[in-house]
């Protein structure tokens, strides 16, 4: 929906230095995702898949300030502060010496949400409703965006096997059944550790450097975890 206006008409205003919109409210409910059933990722997928399609003719280019060079200068800027252990530190400088090594897959770029999480997806039964926080929406390979929703989606903190083929596999389905332009082939091993180590870095700075009393603690190992697994399988 569009952003609500105010009594002179506008529909961006600020708050705390930062750009604020009110939208009207939307029907539904989030949840965890391990609470995600496969149809449930399925269809995050395919919700995806129409997003990128629906953008696909947005003409304007924002670049991505958590993208992979973003996230290595990011990294660079403050691993020497970084309050983690110094084995932590080393598996990190070696994650973005490797990856920025490589060249980044082709494929096709546009406007990515950039923070396909759980509690951005509203759900009625087995519906989404409504998508939130498109705070970090940016121009990007639209493999970013479905390696951040494989990472932030299928991962099972409580499973020795994490990654679950089968949950993958449902919202990658979802993903190729709604005819999302992204590559669904090997490519996409490089994005799921590429944004695995944007979250990891991107955790560290907001919640071992920064401090607040109104944040909820995101612990930066959930991600590093994950890049340690996508590192040992792809």
């Amino acid at each position: 929906p569009e952003p609500l206006a105010d009594r002179s008409g506008k529909r961006l205003a600020s708050f705390g230095k930062k750009p604020l919109a009110v939208f009207p409210w939307l029907p539904g409910a989030d949840k965890e995702a391990h609470e995600f059933s496969n149809k449930d990722l399925a269809e995050a997928g395919g919700m995806l898949a129409r997003l990128h399609h629906a953008a696909a003719k947005y003409a304007v280019r924002l670049p991505n300030r958590f993208g992979l060079v973003a996230t290595a200068a990011r990294w660079a800027r403050i691993r020497a502060k970084a309050r983690i252990p110094e084995a932590h530190r080393v598996e990190l400088d070696a994650a973005v010496a490797e990856l920025s090594r490589r060249p980044a897959p082709t494929g096709p770029s546009g406007v990515v949400h950039g923070d396909w999480f759980c509690d951005n997806l509203l759900f009625e039964g087995a519906r989404i409703t409504g998508v939130l926080d498109f705070e970090a929406a940016a121009t990007d390979a639209l493999a970013f965006d479905v390696a951040t929703a494989v990472n932030a989606l299928c991962w099972l903190p409580a499973d020795p096997d994490r990654f679950r083929r089968p949950r993958v596999r449902a919202l990658l389905e979802g993903y190729a059944m709604a005819e999302g332009p992204a590559p669904i082939d090997d490519s996409l091993a490089f994005w799921l550790r590429a944004t695995a180590l944007r979250f990891t870095v991107t955790r560290i700075l907001d919640f071992r450097m920064r401090t607040s009393s109104l944040r909820v603690e995101k612990d930066y190992r959930d991600f590093l975890r994950r890049l340690r697994f996508w590192s040992r399988t792809t």
